[in-house]
Order: structure tokens, then sequence, then C-alpha cells
């Protein structure tokens, strides 16, 4: 941390560092510049050093880190509601949101509302990390050709969806297959 101090040895070396942030590595330093005054006491024939930080008022740089889960229906909201969470930091910043995301959930990101939400800031960057959904891997099926009705039955079997709730979903799947109209 920055310190202040009195030295009646050598003057110590201060480092101040950018008087503003650079990137996002530097996102919760204090920035600000040194006043370093040297007078000599003659009391004891040597020079004191006395320094003190001044900080200034250095652009914030917020970053959002946020992961989407591959059940989220709506990751928008999610994103939205991290974003709010710091809405009175972003404010003049330059902000990251980085999105670590399946690619299921890609196609249900709504970015004009993500932007909008980050019109406050001074300059805002959405990355995106898409990550391929495994495979579920249906036991010994592997290479055997399956029917549509067998592949569902076989993946509620591997999600573990309760047997009445799986039938339910099995009747609806088989008149999907065939093609009739709903109720």
């Amino acid at each position: 941390g920055r310190r202040d101090r009195a030295s009646p040895g050598p003057p110590p070396v201060v480092y101040a560092g950018s008087p503003e942030r650079l990137d996002f590595s530097e996102e919760d330093d204090e920035k600000g510049f040194y006043i370093v005054d040297i007078t000599h006491d003659p009391a004891q024939g040597r020079r004191v050093v006395e320094f003190h930080f001044e900080p200034l008022p250095a652009r914030r740089f917020v970053s959002f880190n946020i992961s989407i889960k591959a059940d989220d229906l709506d990751p928008t909201a999610t994103i939205l509601s991290a974003i709010a969470s710091k809405q009175d930091k972003i404010g003049d910043a330059v902000v990251r949101v980085a999105i670590d995301l399946p690619a299921s959930a890609q196609p249900l990101l709504r970015e004009a509302e993500i932007r909008e939400a980050l019109a406050p800031a001074y300059h805002a960057g959405i990355a995106r990390e898409v990550k391929d959904t495994a495979r579920i891997r249906l036991g010994n099926t592997a290479g055997v050709e399956l029917t549509p009705l067998e592949a569902l039955k076989a993946w509620l079997e591997v999600k573990q969806v309760p047997a009445e709730r799986a039938q339910l979903l099995l009747e609806y799947g088989q008149r999907i297959i065939n093609g009739e109209e709903r109720d």
C-alpha cells in the first residue's frame, strides 16, 4: 500500500506509477502522486525526507465475469442483474463484461439490452466465451441407430427424469413425431 513517511536517513525511493489506470489489472489500484519534502536538520547534520501520497480521481475500470449455466432460460436477465449490482460504479468507467456461456445460450442473449444497461459507462466491451455443450452419452447405444422416440427415452433416463413425468413427455414426443395436432 501507499505510505506517508518521514526518514532521517538517505532518501527512500518512491514510485507512484501511472496517474491513470491503463488496463484491468489496475482495476483496484489507487492512483495518484507523491509529494516529497527534503529538508536539512542542522541538529542532526543530515537531511530529513518526508513524503505523502496524494490520490487522484482516476477513471474507474469495472469488470464483470459472468458464467451462464446451460439451464438458464434467460441469460440476458442474469447478465443485467450482475450489471445492476454495480450500476452505481459504471458511470463514466471503462467496463468489461466477460460472459462464459454454453453455445445453446448464445441465441438467447439480447445484446441491445445489455448495451443499454452499460450506456452510462465511458466505454464498454462485451466478450463472449462460448463453450460447446458436452454431448450426453447414452450408455451402450454408441453406433446403434435409435428412433427419435428411443433417443428421447434414453435421454430422459440419463437425465433421471421421474418416471411419471418421463411417461408424459414420451407421450407428447410420440404425438409430435406422428405429426398430430395439439388439443
